[in-house]
C-alpha cells in the first residue's frame, strides 16, 4: 500500500485516499531508507533488467475510482492507473 512504501506521519503530501491506510504502517525497509512523499522517494524505485526504472503495481486501489490502483512510478513517486496496464510486482512480508 503506499502507507507500507511512503509511511504517513510528517510527509507534506500523504496519500489519502489509500483504501488501506488504516490497515498498515510502513515497512521498516523503507523506514530504513527515510523514504516519504517528501524525502528520499527516488529509494522506492525498481529497476528493469536494462537498469532503468521500472513501474510497478501497489495492493490497494484507489478509493473512488472503479478498476484503478496505485502504483509507484519510475521516479519513485505515487501514481494511479488503470488496472489494464502491464506493471511490474514487488513482493513484500512482515515477520513479526
Amino acid at each position: 500500500s503506499t502507507k507500507e512504501v511512503w509511511g504517513k506521519s510528517g510527509t507534506s503530501n500523504a496519500v489519502n485516499y489509500d483504501t488501506a491506510e488504516v490497515e498498515t504502517r510502513q515497512l521498516d525497509y523503507y523506514s530504513n531508507l527515510g523514504v516519504s512523499t517528501s524525502n528520499n522517494y527516488g529509494k522506492a524505485k525498481k529497476y528493469n533488467s536494462n537498469g532503468y526504472g521500472a513501474d510497478w503495481w501497489l495492493r490497494t486501489a484507489y478509493f473512488d475510482n472503479s478498476g484503478v490502483f496505485y502504483n509507484v512510478n519510475s521516479g519513485g513517486h505515487y501514481g494511479t492507473t488503470p488496472s489494464n496496464y502491464s506493471y511490474f510486482v514487488s513482493p513484500a512480508f512482515r515477520l513479526s
